[in-house]
């Protein structure tokens, strides 16, 4: 895998952890990445094993688990 490749998904990565709690629309995700939605859909997959959605997905489940664990509420 090519490291500029590599650096692309970063960036997606971390646009996407800076805008998690909001709406995330691909577009953007892409524009951060310096690729288009489709060539970045595939490279995510590549590289991450998942699709941005399910990583996106994965990310907020984990922070509502984290954020149920430290609340006192049931």
């Amino acid at each position: 895998m090519e490291s500029a490749n590599l650096r692309a998904v970063e960036r997606a990565i971390e646009h996407i952890e800076a805008h998690l709690g909001g709406k995330l629309d691909l577009d953007e995700v892409a524009r951060a990445a310096g690729y288009s939605k489709f060539h970045l859909h595939r490279l995510f997959g590549e590289v991450t094993g998942m699709t941005v959605h399910d990583y996106v997905s994965r990310r907020r489940l984990t922070e509502a688990a984290c954020a149920l664990a430290r609340s006192e509420r049931p």
